[in-house]
């Protein structure tokens, strides 16, 4: 019939500021159209996370009408138990060059690029209890090549395959099993 309480306050901002650019060069010889694409892109990302619990509140009883551990939850005094004060930064680069080649009147076309990624992020907690979860830094450094092709049968169908190699961001507080 009752049930004990705590309650979490969780206050995050997530700043984030971006730039992208691309040049477009458009070419034709020999019966084929080439575009060449080459982008730029650049992102900043703050993390500002402030969590704190409250001690134990008053026993929840179901079916009560006065229920003071609400109350206590709506108190942002009691937040007093601090849980994490994450501060995450990360800085992003990235470059590409793409090519997309059309043959037959633009009814086909193959595209193939690279992407190059890199940057850091710094993950700071200066309340917690061991020197990696208060300072980490991580860096990003990968390409990531792209290959495509798409034939238009008609007006209202086309057939498309790609493939490309990929990756995934360094996750903000894990390590993977290559370290």
């Amino acid at each position: 019939s009752t049930d004990a309480l705590s309650s979490t306050n969780d206050d995050e901002t997530v700043n984030t500021y971006t730039a992208q650019g691309d040049l477009v060069g458009k070419f034709k010889y020999w019966g084929i159209s080439h575009q060449a694409i080459l982008g730029a892109e650049y992102i900043d990302t703050d993390d500002i996370r402030v969590r704190d619990n409250t001690p134990a509140l008053t026993a929840y009883v179901f079916g009560a009408t006065d229920q003071p551990a609400w109350v206590q939850m709506l108190d942002q005094s009691r937040y007093t138990l601090p849980n994490t004060r994450l501060h995450a930064h990360a800085r992003r680069r990235a470059y590409s060059f793409t090519n997309v080649l059309g043959f037959f009147d633009g009814r086909a076309h193959l595209m193939f690029g690279v992407r190059h990624d890199e940057g850091t992020i710094i993950n700071r907690n200066p309340i917690a209890t061991d020197a990696i979860g208060r300072y980490q830094k991580i860096s990003e450094n990968a390409n990531s090549p792209t290959v495509g092709a798409v034939y238009r049968v008609n007006e209202a169908i086309s057939v498309y395959s790609s493939t490309s190699r990929s990756f995934a961001g360094v996750p903000v507080s894990a390590i993977d099993v290559f370290g």
